[in-house]
């Protein structure tokens, strides 16, 4: 071992106790000044030997003395195995620790063992160990086996979810991050760096290129489908807009260099070309969708394509997914995998993070995709089939309007097979989800992206014709819905579907202008009320306690005058239908001449008869139809 002077040890000699007392500080000041001791392995063997049992240590310091003595670029690294398995033990139990006590927030003094291990640079000389091939040229290159790299990884991943100082300042080192990607060309060790990775991108401030990654089109090349759905898992933080949070919003020398970066393209946007131009939208992508049984990787892939899909390179990205027909693909899987049974879970939130089941993620990821791509664009067209697309032709024909470009442009041979079309499937489950289920909200953007941009009379009617108009008034007026989100996405839809459209207006009054049989039936059962008290002679009494209950509210004529209202309605209900009328007969076991004489006693225009409604009414809150108290 190098001595103490050499190493920046101050010449005067210090006692012992005052040595081992200011270890801990001294590299701290080391580490932050670059001066003095940087790391535990400058100090000697002896004093941490002596310090380590008070200090609660537990031999790491003197661990990593061996492995940095046994890890110079001429040593034989085959020596430094045990060493790392005995770190790896002691570190691994605290990262156990931390993960089912689903601890928030790590604190240094919480998990001793990985702070210790830090202090002492064991991250430093592991990070140094992985990136030792890269220091030596070709032909003489240091051959690191795949067992090491695998247990060094998993150490500093360890490390990562113990204390986020530790992922920070891995993510802070662009090179080490950059190479990691090289370690994934191994399928031994990919595993273990795709998480890693994953876990340091998690913090980065600054988003790494993906053009920066060492021959990225050759990586993408090797991955298999599993490969590459982890993959993508990385590459969905490595394309999305960076959450920079409120730290430097406040500061004018913050937002003029933020300005000064919005006018360049964002790396995100830089990486989502990449991608775009890379092997991995060549067929890759598109034909993982179809290919991939797990339902977590399909879940990764669609979140990519999404992206993809809103971004700048959106046309490229419509082309290649039609080339490869994503959308027929989605279809054949749409009742096998995406929408194989009801889920009737209630989500937490549009905007909210929730960890939901693999099955909640992937339905959400769909209904985002098809957002994403039927949004402003022609190829909306390709979630239609054959048949399908010809009844849009013949609904614009009857109407006597040309098709839209779109329509007629669309690629035959690029649409859904089958009896249905992607979007009807979308409808048909639409219509069968739970009251209180969140999957309303993503349907209805879905389902509106379709109608977005230059109105289509036929798109309206082809919606109209499958009861769109209908489902999305029950929604909003009578299945008791409370979510504001889900409540406000069907207004949206609502208001696409009935733009310019005559037709869909008819529709819209009829629903809202018609009594609901519910309603009716209340109706019935106070009649029933009200002839059982006329036959006992009481209904002066009856009507009288609705006078008085309105005075009491403070409300005079309100429910009597719509009371008469509903009894005129009756009228009209009743005395063209037979059958109802036998309905009530059979129901009731009363007339059905005694119910139209009920009624027509309760709607007598004399005002002196004390079994009519309008003898209750005060004439300056009456609000009866003059014509009818006419005739």
């Amino acid at each position: 071992m190098a001595s103490a002077v050499g190493l920046g040890y101050p010449r005067r000699v210090e006692s012992r106790r005052q040595q081992t007392g200011n270890i801990v500080s001294r590299i701290r000041q080391g580490q932050v000044t670059g001066r003095g001791l940087c790391r535990g392995t400058q100090i000697p063997e002896a004093l941490l030997y002596e310090r380590d049992k008070k200090a609660k240590w537990h031999g790491i310091p003197v661990l990593l003395q061996k492995l940095y003595e046994n890890s110079h670029p001429n040593c034989d690294l085959s020596q430094v195995y045990g060493v790392i398995k005995e770190i790896s033990s002691l570190l691994s139990m605290e990262a156990m620790a931390f993960v089912t006590e689903d601890r928030k927030t790590a604190q240094e003094s919480t998990y001793p063992n990985t702070y210790t291990f830090d202090l002492f640079g064991g991250v430093d000389l592991l990070v140094e160990i992985l990136m030792r091939p890269t220091l030596t040229a070709q032909k003489n290159k240091l051959k690191v086996s795949d067992e090491l790299v695998k247990d060094c990884l998993s150490v500093l991943y360890n490390c990562c979810i113990c204390t986020e100082s530790i992922t920070k300042s891995l993510a802070a080192r662009n090179e080490f991050v950059l190479f990691l990607f090289t370690l994934m060309t191994n399928k031994k060790t990919f595993l273990q760096t795709a998480t890693l990775i994953e876990d340091i991108l998690g913090v980065k401030k600054e988003m790494i290129q993906l053009e920066d990654i060492p021959d990225l089109p050759s990586l993408v090349q090797r991955f298999d489908q599993q490969q590459l759905a982890n993959f993508c898992r990385i590459l969905s933080v490595t394309i999305s807009e960076l959450d920079v949070g409120n730290d430097d919003k406040h500061t004018l020398l913050a937002k003029n260099a933020q300005q000064k970066k919005n006018s360049s393209p964002s790396r995100a946007e830089i990486n989502q070309e990449t991608v775009d131009e890379s092997t991995l939208m060549n067929r890759r992508l598109p034909q993982s969708m179809k290919i991939v049984h797990e339902i977590m990787y399909k879940v990764e892939v669609l979140y990519v394509l999404c992206v993809l899909l809103m971004g700048r390179q959106r046309n490229q990205v419509h082309k290649m997914l039609a080339e490869f027909k994503l959308i027929p693909g989605l279809n054949s899987l749409f009742e096998k995998l995406i929408w194989r049974k009801q889920t009737n879970h209630v989500l937490h939130g549009q905007n909210q993070s929730c960890d939901c089941s693999p099955d909640i993620s992937l339905k959400i990821q769909f209904l985002r995709l098809l957002q994403s791509f039927s949004d402003h664009h022609e190829n909306k067209y390709l979630l239609l089939n054959r048949q399908e697309l010809n009844e849009l032709s013949a609904i614009s024909l009857k109407a006597n309007i040309p098709e839209v470009e779109a329509l007629v442009n669309t690629d035959r041979n690029l649409v859904c097979e089958g009896k249905k079309g992607l979007l009807t499937r979308l409808l048909t489950v639409m219509k069968r989800e739970p009251v209180d289920s969140s999957f309303r909200f993503w349907q209805a953007r879905a389902v509106e992206s379709f109608l977005r941009g230059v109105t289509s009379y036929a798109d309206q009617m082809f919606l109209l014709k499958r009861g769109l108009l209908e489902h999305i008034l029950f929604c909003i007026i009578d299945s008791k819905c409370k979510s504001r989100d889900v409540l406000q996405s069907y207004f949206d839809l609502l208001g696409e579907l009935m733009k310019f459209n005559i037709d869909a207006f008819k529709i819209f009054n009829k629903y809202v202008n018609t009594d609901e049989k519910e309603n009716v039936s209340c109706l019935n059962t106070s009649l029933v009320i009200l002839m059982l008290a006329r036959r006992k002679g009481k209904l002066p009494f009856y009507l009288n306690a609705l006078r008085e209950k309105e005075y009491a509210e403070k409300y005079p004529g309100c429910l009597l005058n719509n009371f008469h209202n509903l009894l005129r309605f009756w009228q009209q209900h009743y005395l063209n239908k037979d059958k109802d009328s036998t309905c009530l007969e059979n129901s009731s076991c009363i007339s059905f001449s005694y119910w139209k004489e009920t009624v027509s006693v309760l709607l007598n225009c004399d005002r002196t008869s004390p079994s009519a409604i309008a003898s209750y009414i005060d004439e300056a809150y009456m609000d009866i139809d003059r014509d009818f108290m006419e005739d």
